[in-house]
This record gives structure tokens, sequence and C-alpha cells, in this order.
């Protein structure tokens, strides 16, 4: 997980990270890593197409590097450039999806695709292998229940699963500005991840800040997870 370093006016994004059990073993001491990681991103408050947010689920390969998969609200892609986003650093080749975009970017691949969320509607996002070393990612409309692939990633053929450890994070990236007032709004709650379709849950979660000088970033502990927020009244 990388924190940006930052001067002037500019929030602190918020961090949530889970801890997970052992995950399954092969030859019994080696870990296997989890097959899938699911998590629900509920966007509660706007802050508005011109803002340059993340909403992310950040985690690991067993014997590999990190991987995230999240929602945008600023790209290049899409009616006000909202978007759905998959990339794992140091992959091999990715296979966009649907009217979608895949970029190999110097430090791995990522797969994007509009997607035009909205704030009051849950969205499941989902990781999973279906051939050996590539990973897919899809983004789920809970209330429709319509599924759209993210894309398909191949990893060197020597990393293993899912780690057992991830973070649910809220992360910044429209620039210094004048002032804290200046920062837009936005709330999100992610609920608590799962791995192995559901079957295995985090056993414990720590919620943390990254670098910044205004002091309106917030995260509050909710039943089943977890509130984040920046901007607004602070």
């Amino acid at each position: 997980m990388r924190r940006r370093q930052i001067s002037g006016a500019s929030p602190r994004d918020t961090f949530t990270e889970w801890w997970w059990a052992p995950s399954p073993t092969i030859f019994r001491t080696i870990p296997a890593g989890f097959a899938t990681f699911e998590h629900v991103i509920l966007p509660e408050v706007d802050p508005g197409d011109g803002a340059h947010f993340f909403f992310v689920h950040e985690f690991k390969f067993v014997g590999g590097d990190e991987a995230s998969m999240g929602l945008q609200t600023a790209s290049e892609l899409g009616a006000g450039g909202r978007s759905a986003v998959f990339s794992i650093r140091n992959a091999v080749s990715a296979d966009s999806g649907a009217a979608g975009s895949a970029m190999a970017d110097g430090s791995g691949w990522s797969c994007q695709v509009p997607y035009p969320w909205e704030a009051g509607t849950p969205y499941g996002m989902r990781v999973w292998s279906e051939e050996p070393s590539w990973w897919s990612a899809a983004v789920r409309d809970q209330t429709s229940g319509t599924d759209l692939l993210i894309g398909r990633i191949r990893v060197p053929d020597d990393w293993r699963r899912l780690a057992s450890w991830s973070v649910t994070a809220t992360r910044y990236g429209g620039g210094t500005l004048a002032r804290c007032a200046d920062v837009p709004e936005c709330q999100v709650a992610y609920r608590e991840p799962t791995a192995d379709e559901g079957a295995v849950k985090p056993v414990r979660h720590e919620n943390d800040f990254g670098p910044g000088t205004c002091e309106t970033s917030r995260i509050v502990d909710v039943r089943g997870g977890v509130r984040h927020g920046m901007g607004g009244p602070g």
C-alpha cells in the first residue's frame, strides 16, 4: 500500500486494514492463498463529477505483488468520467472488459470500464481466478443485480492466490488545493470484505489516515463495516 506525500492544503486519505485468518495451505506449510475476494461499496455523499476520488479495495498475492479494484469519480472514460478499475502491479498482460481499456503503465497492468455509479446504490466487487495465472474482476449493481466484467489480468506463473491481508481506502487524487474548505465532500461505506465466496471473514481491522494538512477526513466503525469521509464541515 503506497501512501502519497503531499504539501499545501490537501485531505488525508482514509484506510481500513483487514487481517484474515491464515489461508489454506499446500504441503501443510505453504500458504496457498484465497480463491476470491468480495466487498461492497456504498457511496453515500456524491463529491461531484469534477472531484477526483478513488474508492478502492487493495490486496496482495501470495508470492506476488499488490492489486486493487474499485470505483473512480474521474477518468477519461464515460459520461462524467466515472469508472470501475482493476489493476495488478508487475502483471504480465490483460484483457479489457466490454467497452473498456487495458494498459501497461510501466509498473503493471490495469483494466478500466466506464461505470456511471450513483450515490445511494451499493456496488459489489469481486476478484477471482478461472484458469491458471489469469484473474478477473467484476462489479455488480446490488439493486438491479446487473454484473459488468471490468477485465482479466495475467500474473506471473509462480504467483499463488490472494494473501491474508487487504485494505479498503478512500484516496483523493485532485492535487493540492488553495484551502481545506475547497475539499469536495464525499462519504462512502465499505462493508466488511469476505474471501472464498463469502466463507471467510477478517479476524480484525484497524483504521488509519494518510498524511495531509486538512483535518476533515474521518473514519467510523459501523455495523458490518466502516464509513469513510472527506471534506465537509470539520
